[in-house]
């Protein structure tokens, strides 16, 4: 297996690393403000779901309620970090920029669950 690799034409092996590169890297990353952010104990429990003012390019395939950008179970610490400053982003009207990784949670599985997002408070 080694040597057939070893013997590929440059142009496959640029392929194949670009594929690896860009695999499970920020494809459904949005950037801007947040329109809504919702939760509500009727709805799933503890769900916080999300929409920005922009249009997501595109969506993952789990991905069939387009009414959210994203779902944020809040499950651990870092989940309750992340509302908490979606909050502060949503008080300041901060531009944010928010990523999945083409994952559906299992506690909604018809929204891209958020994996992170980064803003930079007002000076």
């Amino acid at each position: 297996m080694t040597r057939n690799i070893l013997r590929a034409p440059r142009a496959t092996l640029a392929a194949l690393a670009l594929l690896c590169a860009a695999t499970g890297v920020d494809a459904t990353g949005i950037t801007g403000k947040l329109l809504i952010v919702a939760i509500d104990k009727d709805i799933a429990g503890n769900l916080v779901f999300i929409k920005l003012d922009k249009p997501k390019a595109s969506f993952p395939p789990c991905q069939i309620n387009t009414a959210w950008d994203f779902v944020l179970p809040l499950n651990d610490a870092a989940d309750k970090n992340m509302y908490a400053m979606l909050l502060t982003a949503n008080a300041t009207q901060q531009t944010i920029h928010a990523r999945g990784r083409d994952v559906c949670p299992p506690e909604f599985g018809s929204i891209e669950r958020l994996e992170g997002f980064r803003f930079t408070p007002a000076p």
